[in-house]
């Protein structure tokens, strides 16, 4: 987003793909801020002492900004957004996870940063988790619990240790793995140079909230000229079942025996 008139052909782009909220992530900006426009607002989360590296945020279109309760920018790899719902609040956190050839220093500090916004996320918020986590999921035991089947990988790699730990310790579900689609909407990154797809963008949701997602997959069609495609996430409100007796009364039908309850 260094480049000069991107933010105008991200919108463009956004627009056609008619999605209301997107997380982004390598802005490269410095600083932290927001910017209101007509049609949409970003909110930004940089690097303090030089642009080009990094960088998150969430742009969000023009209806969405009277359900929009706070930011938070974390850090050049964090930042938070929450949204008041229709039942309930939502807190979205865009994520830009360390490469698999980064330290084990430089991904644990990560780690321990998004554990930390989750535990302070609103207990009874939609929590999810978007953005480029770097992380390969195939079929495996251990991680079958916390991820879906459809994944487009048959070799994993080592950062899907982190994310399923991630989501199993803290009662999560890798969404982006859990609907079944062609080849082409499960690859969200294209790799430079040659003609590979992998899957590392990742939608991760609370399982109490699982179900409110309906549906992601990768959109070929928005193109703003990156290396990444844009994964479209369907999240839909559900109220529900709280109440096991569907809200029926019942009634002390016991009073009816005693004739000060009885009307004349």
């Amino acid at each position: 987003m260094l480049q000069p008139g991107k933010i105008k052909e991200m919108m463009e782009e956004i627009g056609k793909a008619r999605v209301d909220v997107v997380a982004v992530q390598e802005i490269r900006w410095q600083g932290q801020g927001r910017i209101d426009k007509k049609d949409f607002s970003l909110f930004y989360s940089g690097p303090n002492e030089r642009a080009g590296h990094y960088g998150t945020g969430f742009i969000i279109n023009a209806k969405i900004r009277k359900c929009f309760l706070s930011f938070e920018p974390i850090s050049d790899r964090l930042c938070k957004l929450r949204l008041r719902g229709k039942f309930r609040n939502i807190t979205l956190i865009s994520a830009y996870a360390p490469t698999e050839d980064n330290p084990d220093a430089i991904k644990d500090n990560f780690y321990d940063q998004l554990i930390q916004v989750c535990e302070k996320a609103g207990k009874y918020d939609i929590l999810v988790l978007l953005g480029d986590f770097n992380a390969k999921i195939c079929k495996e035991n251990f991680i079958a619990t916390v991820a879906g089947k459809h994944t487009l990988h048959e070799v994993a790699s080592e950062n899907r240790k982190r994310l399923g730990q991630l989501a199993a310790r803290h009662n999560m579900i890798i969404k982006s793995t859990s609907f079944e689609h062609k080849r082409i909407h499960k690859g969200s990154w294209m790799c430079p140079g040659i003609d590979v797809d992998n899957q590392i963008d990742r939608v991760v949701i609370n399982k109490r909230h699982a179900s409110s997602i309906r549906d992601v997959k990768s959109c070929l069609g928005p193109n703003c000229d990156s290396d990444h495609f844009l994964v479209k996430a369907m999240l839909r409100e559900r109220l529900p079942n709280a109440l096991k007796n569907h809200g029926r009364k019942r009634w002390n039908i016991n009073k009816l025996k005693n004739e000060e309850h009885l009307n004349p």
